[in-house]
Formats: C-alpha cells, sequence, structure tokens
C-alpha cells in the first residue's frame, strides 16, 4: 500500500472513530471516492489498533484509578466492579453477531448504498435521542441497560452505522448525559477493538491480514493513535457547550450525497 494512502487513511480513521458518523463507512468510501484499491478490513482492524492505543492514554488516570479501586475495600470498588460488570456484558452482543455475520457484512454490506442509508437513519435517531431529557449518570447503570447498549453497539456491525454514534445514542435514549454516555461509549470500546483485532490475527491466513504491507500499516497506527486522541479531547470538549447537531447534519448530508452519486 502506498504511504500516503495508508496515512490518509489513518487520519480518517483517527477523527471518525470517536466522533458519531462512522469509521468503518469513511474507510470504505475513501477508497471508492478517489479509486484506491479496497484496503481490506484486516488494515482497518489494524487502525482500529491504533485507536485502542489512544483510548487506553486518553483514560488511563481513570483506568489506574479503578484498578486500585479493586484492591480496597471501599465503595469505589464495588463501582468499578459494577463497571467491569456491565462493560463485558454490553460487549458480549457484538462479539455473539460478529463471530456469526463476520464475514457476510464483508461480502454484502461494503458499499456506498448501505453506508448512505445508515448514515441518514441513524444520524436521524441520534438527533431524535440527544433531545430527550438527560437525567441519570452511568454509574447506575443496569445489567439490563447495559445489554440493551450492547445490542445497538451489535448493529455498528453494519457499516455507516458508526459503533460510537450508536452506543452514545443507546445511552441517551436511556436518560443518560452525554458526557456520561460518550464515557461509556469510549470505554466500552476497549474490549470491542481489542477482541475484533485479535480476532482478526486469530483468522490469520483466512484474511488478507497476512499479505498486508508491514511498514505502511506501522505509521498508519501510530498515525491512527495520534488522532484519535486529539478527536476524543476535541468531542469531550465540544458535548460540554453543544448538542451532536452538527455530527447529525452531516450525516444526513453525506447519506444524500451518497445516494446521488451512487444510486
Amino acid at each position: 500500500m502506498d504511504l500516503m494512502h495508508a496515512c490518509v487513511l489513518a487520519i480518517i480513521q483517527g477523527i471518525t472513530e470517536f466522533l458519531p458518523i462512522s469509521s468503518s463507512g469513511h474507510l470504505i468510501l475513501i477508497p471508492e471516492l478517489f479509486a484506491w484499491p479496497d484496503q481490506g478490513v484486516s488494515f482497518d482492524i489494524a487502525l482500529h489498533f491504533g485507536s485502542l492505543i489512544a483510548i487506553l492514554c486518553f483514560f488511563r488516570p481513570m483506568l489506574i484509578a479503578h484498578w486500585h479501586a479493586l484492591k480496597a475495600s471501599s465503595p469505589a470498588r464495588a463501582e468499578t466492579i459494577a463497571l467491569i460488570r456491565n462493560i463485558i456484558v454490553a460487549t458480549l452482543p457484538a462479539c455473539f453477531v460478529g463471530f456469526f455475520l463476520h464475514d457476510k457484512v464483508d461480502l454484502y454490506l461494503r458499499n456506498p448504498q448501505v453506508i448512505a442509508v445508515t448514515s441518514i437513519f441513524f444520524g436521524l435517531l441520534l438527533w431524535w435521542a440527544d433531545s430527550q431529557k438527560k437525567v441519570g449518570h452511568t454509574q447506575h447503570l443496569t445489567v439490563a441497560q447495559a445489554l440493551l447498549i450492547g445490542c445497538f453497539q451489535a448493529v455498528a456491525l453494519i457499516p455507516g452505522t458508526s459503533r460510537s454514534g450508536i452506543t452514545i445514542t443507546a445511552g441517551l435514549l436511556l436518560g443518560f448525559s452525554r458526557q456520561h454516555a460518550t464515557e461509556f461509549s469510549f470505554l466500552l470500546a476497549i474490549p470491542t477493538i481489542a477482541l475484533a483485532f485479535f480476532y482478526e490475527i486469530f483468522r490469520g491466513l483466512k484474511t488478507d491480514f497476512g499479505h498486508i504491507d508491514l511498514l505502511p500499516t506501522i505509521i498508519a497506527v501510530i498515525v491512527t493513535a495520534i488522532t484519535s486522541y486529539m478527536t476524543m479531547s476535541l468531542l469531550f470538549h465540544w458535548i460540554r457547550k453543544w448538542r451532536f447537531t452538527a455530527f447529525v447534519i452531516y450525516r444526513v448530508l453525506l447519506g444524500l450525497g451518497l445516494m446521488i452519486f451512487f444510486w
């Protein structure tokens, strides 16, 4: 793969993974628009590993605090255990759906027409969820609510849905604030992305994983990590002041544009 192509895709991944606009959709669209060869799902997963590095760095103080809380007898320990439980529960639906439908999604749904529909539909759903009353805190998240968020996340297997967008939408629908819904969405990305990455490695020769260009991929992972970290910082500043409306408008315009050009 050309180094410039790899870096462009890395920047796109870093920006779109955490904004509610779908990284997988954009990673499919960019090669389509510029007539580049499809980089393959394995390269996309490698870029997601860069985003995983960024999440771990961004939430490092929180993760360390939770680690220390686990070793102490205090209310904080119970909160940490509850958070871990909820993340595990919310991860299960995506694991189940991904294991059985991963190949079918790659074969039938990696196209601009699907992305056009999902961009508009789930963008409007985010707008509606963002308009609902926010009263809750994710510290009070129940197992049933975590499972519901997990089911929403499983839908993100469809390109154009946006993993962060759909899980934030679920959190908002449950009444959690933008900040708390976004925070849980990002924490949920840690096991989700990690499992997807190791699943691709496990598949090994059955995918194109062994045929990706090593140097451009390593550089792309680094670029993705840096861009992802910056994007997360900007998004948390954004949601303290504004709603998700700008991202909804972008999604709708993107979907309409894709309908015009590819239908």
